[in-house]
């Protein structure tokens, strides 16, 4: 990962905090290798005026919602920073609760929902932060032995925290580890199966910081045999199975009930993937990271004919899935495939609309790329049936963006 800071574009925004903040989300917005489908949240700490006319610190936030790689300085929302932090002091808050914190703290009424991860911002005392979903660190973290590697990488220049679920549970997560620490010691968090948050005092720094410790992580994929692990296609792809695809889309809207869109790939990357003995096992084991699950689901349909069978056995699995894991309190929800990869051809996705389509495929390019880099570095192990059971059925999917941004 190189730097893309650009000095003369960075003077427009001289004096203005904010706008350099928002100028340096755009940087890493532009990267899909960092954050997907306006994953990633950013923030910076100011003060601002009241409508009492005195000034209180203040946290800007991205909006859940905000895509990083067009937001402006009013995609990011202001709340009152000593309200936030307040928040700690709970043993636990359920994501309802969260947002009327959230809500009574913004310094507007009208502003729109802060990002779930404002308390974990409000916390690291800087007045820049970074946190994405670099797809060269989740991926080092979904192996076997993720933890050990990523000490290897980083040593004692980042703080490791163990997957928990966004939002609360990681703020307070964050907040014991750090408490005794020194946070000019170190560089970053790593959150196991999330992302990397980075900070500092001044803008280009923290940025640039992001761009080090990436940087890192892609130098060690590339020093395993990971990068070049990906398989790509050399022969020419077959002719598109247009009678299939229609085969399956047709069934997909009649389960729908409302016009499915379908998007296919048989680009060298997709048809490689699918030629892997284990492409379907491996890709039906997981996610690259949790927030991908309303975007994604947590696995693909597996199509070989596309007859109503393949589509109700992935059904029939899901609901199985679903009677393992609930406790009864969570209500099911559907369970119509969002991707898939069709034997022998290549990969497809579908959505309500090409756009939502495209969004689908392009995680789906992103997620087999990195199930091969975890391969090459002794297995794909993305986070247990579990904890994606937990995350696909919280409410944070129906309150904030999909990504947990």
């Amino acid at each position: 990962m190189k730097s893309i800071w650009n000095e003369e574009k960075a003077r427009n925004y001289a004096g203005d905090v904010l706008a350099v903040r928002a100028y340096t989300s755009r940087l890493l917005g532009q990267d899909k290798d960092l954050v997907l489908c306006g994953g990633g949240n950013t923030s910076v700490k100011i003060d601002s005026k009241t409508g009492a006319g005195e000034y209180i610190p203040t946290l800007f936030i991205k909006a859940s919602g905000q895509d990083l790689a067009d937001i402006q300085p009013d995609g990011f929302v202001p709340v009152q920073l000593n309200k936030v932090k307040q928040l700690l002091s709970f043993e636990a808050l359920t994501d309802t609760e969260l947002i009327t914190a959230f809500r009574t703290a913004l310094i507007s009424a009208n502003a729109p929902t802060p990002s779930i991860e404002t308390i974990l911002h409000s916390i690291i005392p800087y007045t820049f932060v970074e946190h994405t979903h670099a797809d060269a660190i989740v991926a080092i973290t979904n192996t076997p032995d993720g933890n050990r590697r990523i000490k290897k990488i980083y040593g004692n220049s980042v703080i490791i925290v163990p997957y928990v679920p966004s939002g609360f549970q990681l703020a307070k997560t964050v907040h014991l580890l750090t408490g005794a620490i020194d946070w000019d010691t170190i560089k970053g968090i790593i959150l196991l199966h999330h992302g990397i948050v980075t900070f500092h005092t001044d803008a280009r720094t923290s940025y640039e910081r992001m761009v080090e410790l990436v940087s890192k992580a892609e130098e060690y994929l590339t020093r395993y045999g990971a990068y070049s692990s990906a398989a790509r296609a050399s022969e020419p792809p077959k002719p598109v199975p247009v009678e299939l695809i229609k085969r399956i889309g047709d069934l997909l809207t009649r389960k729908a009930g409302f016009p499915i869109v379908t998007v296919y790939n048989d680009d060298s990357e997709a048809r490689g993937f699918i030629s892997l003995p284990r492409a379907g096992e491996l890709a039906k084991r997981g996610l690259l990271v949790p927030g991908h699950l309303p975007i994604m689901k947590r696995m693909p349909i597996i199509i070989k004919n596309g007859t109503l069978d393949e589509l109700e056995g992935y059904i029939s699995d899901y609901r199985v899935y679903f009677e393992k894991y609930s406790d009864g309190s969570q209500v099911f929800r559907e369970s119509l495939p969002k991707w898939g990869i069709v034997l022998g051809y290549g990969l497809i996705a579908f959505g309500k609309d090409i756009a939502e389509a495209q969004t689908i495929m392009e995680v789906a390019r992103h997620t087999i790329r990195a199930i091969q880099w975890c391969e090459a570095l002794g297995g794909w192990q993305p986070l247990s049936e579990k904890f994606i059971f937990d995350a696909e059925f919280r409410l944070f999917h129906r309150t904030f963006e999909p990504t947990g941004g």
